[in-house]
């Protein structure tokens, strides 16, 4: 018991201790940093909007010759797979030279085995099609001039590696790693740029939560990114999506909940995201009624049930 209590302990200091605002750079006890990140990019944007896909579908049909045939081709839920494709399309047409980094990145796990997307001239605009066989990723007509190069971070991990890459570095490097501040930030930087082009469509279940929260231990911090919040949207999104099946677990609405909030998520954030995960549990016959009231009333935070997480962290370092 004194051991949990002083593994606990000790994480708390050190979790609180990195939320404090610092200019750019805190360093903290057993080499954990926290970098506070420039939020003028546009993959800061909050991506709540974009979580629904009916936004889009007015214009689908302008950069694809039939939609029922591509959606035949992705993944399920296959509209936001083909909204995320859609707004990277989007992007691509605006460039002066396209380069198809993004929509590569997005086809290989957003594209059914055995379909291939084929991006095409039509009119002056470059539009996509599925083609049942084969399992080639994207073929682009030769008549596309294409940018080389391009190829970042995000286009090869998913933001849940992206966020497991940040925790390895902050807590497998010493201090006197001259470079340990420029790799968490532009891991960080990536994962957001991730979250733009997928849209959050790689973070299925708790794992929004599951990048938070690594991230949070990396050290990142909300008070000047998108970044949380984006991800708080997305888990939001999850659960309106999935969280009353059957086939959604209880504890997965937990664990979404509970790393959020471990995460030291602010309260104004997440209101939706427990009001919604309140919901669920209440359909799933939960029988603690206290933790349902706590998710609706406000007092759900860091505390209680979410320390665990941060104490099952801890006692493995």
């Amino acid at each position: 018991m004194m051991s949990f209590l002083k593994s606990t302990l000790r994480f708390v200091y050190l979790f609180q201790s990195a939320q404090s605002f610092v200019p750019n750079v805190i360093r903290l006890p057993d080499s954990r940093i926290s970098v506070s990140l420039s939020a003028s990019s546009e993959e800061g944007r909050v991506v709540s909007f974009l979580l629904d896909s009916k936004h889009h579908r007015d214009d689908w049909h302008r950069y694809c010759e039939n939609v029922d045939k591509n959606l035949e081709g992705l993944v399920s839920p296959s509209p936001e797979s083909f909204s995320a494709i859609h707004s990277a399309m989007v992007r691509a047409n605006a460039a002066i030279s396209m380069n198809t980094e993004d929509i590569v990145a997005l086809s290989r796990y957003l594209v059914k085995p055995n379909y291939t997307m084929e991006l095409f001239h039509d009119d002056e605009i470059v539009k996509w099609r599925m083609i049942q066989g084969g399992n080639e990723g994207v073929i682009v007509d030769s008549n596309i001039t294409v940018e080389e190069g391009g190829r970042e971070l995000y286009h090869e991990f998913s933001t849940l590696q992206l966020s497991q890459m940040a925790l390895e570095f902050a807590t497998n490097t010493t201090n006197h790693d001259a470079n340990l501040l420029s790799k968490i930030h532009e891991v960080a930087q990536q994962a957001e740029k991730r979250i733009f082009l997928t849209v959050g469509s790689d973070l299925r279940g708790p794992q929004s939560a599951d990048a938070c929260f690594n991230f949070a231990l990396a050290g990142v911090h909300n008070s000047s990114t998108h970044l949380f919040q984006n991800l708080v949207s997305i888990g939001t999104h999850e659960l309106k999506r999935a969280g009353s099946r059957s086939s959604f677990p209880t504890k997965s609405v937990l664990h979404i909940v509970e790393k959020f909030a471990a995460s030291d998520i602010r309260k104004e954030d997440a209101v939706e995201l427990y009001q919604i995960a309140a919901d669920c549990l209440e359909k799933k016959h939960y029988k603690d009624k206290m933790y349902i009231e706590s998710l609706r009333d406000g007092t759900f935070g860091f505390h209680g049930r979410p320390l665990l997480w941060l104490w099952r962290f801890s006692s493995r370092q």
